[in-house]
């Protein structure tokens, strides 16, 4: 099994971690993360947000310190490791994570969301600063800004995307301004999105 892939911080440095789902779960909870795991260490104080290309290629990821939009190439290679705990020496294959490329941001990105209208992908990036969402467009390892829409909410720490019938929505979770804001990213580019409401806002 691959597992899955997991973002998180020590504090001096971020690390990616996979985690074969199909042993860490023979495993008791208090322990699941770090059992039968590897890492790839990145060059951020705190990781965000990750999400990963259609074809899984490729993983991008939100960081702060720094504060920028993080490429990587997410190649599933075999290799071995050692259990925790153990001197046995293992093969399995996962991802190991290779930086690519960096957009830099004025303000904190937070929350990510992906998806593809038609032959078109796209991400958009929360920016807990500036309360604004960012949208680029995507092709690989290549990500160019397409659009931005300001306004969203204070504090912007979550994006989710969801459909409704036809209608193609992002949801925007502002934690300062205490809103949720409903963007249209139906159109068929970003300069035709809009938010329609925020929830919660006075």
């Amino acid at each position: 099994s691959l597992g899955t892939q997991l973002s998180t911080s020590d504090g001096v440095r971020g690390r990616m971690y996979h985690v074969d789902l199909s042993k860490a779960l023979e495993q008791s909870t208090d322990n699941i993360i770090f059992s039968h795991s590897v890492n790839s260490a990145v060059y951020s104080r705190e990781l965000k947000s990750m999400v990963f290309s259609a074809n899984g290629d490729y993983a991008y990821v939100t960081s702060r310190s720094p504060d920028a939009l993080l490429v990587f190439s997410a190649e599933v290679r075999a290799d071995t490791y050692t259990p925790n705990g153990s001197t046995e020496l293992l093969s399995a294959s996962w991802p190991h994570f290779e930086l690519l490329f960096a957009h830099a941001f004025s303000g904190q990105p937070t929350g990510l969301a992906s998806w593809s209208n038609g032959s078109d992908d796209y991400l958009a990036v929360a920016n807990f600063e500036d309360s604004s969402v960012t949208f680029f467009s995507v092709s690989g390892s290549s990500v160019l800004v397409a659009g931005k829409i300001t306004n969203v909410g204070d504090g912007l720490v979550s994006l989710h995307r969801v459909d409704i019938d036809s209608t193609k929505l992002l949801l925007a979770l502002g934690f300062d301004s205490h809103t949720l804001s409903i963007i249209d990213v139906g159109g068929d580019t970003p300069a035709e999105f809009k938010t329609l409401v925020k929830v919660g806002a006075l």
